[in-house]
């Protein structure tokens, strides 16, 4: 699932970027990171996205059910504008299975560095059902 959501921020972020040609792509700084971004990776400004897995939780009564949930923290300078919110939501939604979980998604606020610019970090929240396969059962 994780090279899914991957490939789905690459895309929304392509788009954002109007980026349609492969050598603007390649040559585009990477801002879409798994689980947290690198302290070696310097970017001029804080824009960013992080994105990972939270948790698998059983859901159903059937002891093969599972829900899986899958964090999207969208990092910006200065604010988190509804476009990106609403544009992500879509584009994550475009994988089949995964929705927007119930309930609130926090917000936190952090200054950068040695600076007055504030930082908005949203974090949006996705479930999808899984499946485990029996291993008591055989084929």
């Amino acid at each position: 699932m994780r090279d899914k959501i991957s490939e789905a921020l690459e895309k929304w972020e392509n788009k954002r970027l109007n980026l349609t040609e492969i050598e603007d792509i390649n040559k585009k700084e990477k801002r879409i990171f798994y689980g947290q971004k690198p302290i070696s990776i310097k970017l001029d400004d804080w824009n960013y996205v992080i994105f990972g897995m939270v948790e698998i939780n059983k859901s159903g009564d059937n002891s093969l059910d599972l829900s899986g949930y899958y964090f999207v923290d969208i990092i910006r300078e200065n604010f988190v504008d509804d476009e990106t919110i609403f544009s992500l939501i879509e584009a994550m939604e475009e994988i089949p299975g995964i929705k927007l979980c119930r309930g609130t998604n926090p917000i936190d606020y952090i200054t950068k560095g040695n600076t007055s610019i504030v930082c908005e970090m949203m974090r949006l929240m996705f479930t999808r059902p899984m499946k485990r396969k029996n291993i008591n059962v055989e084929n």
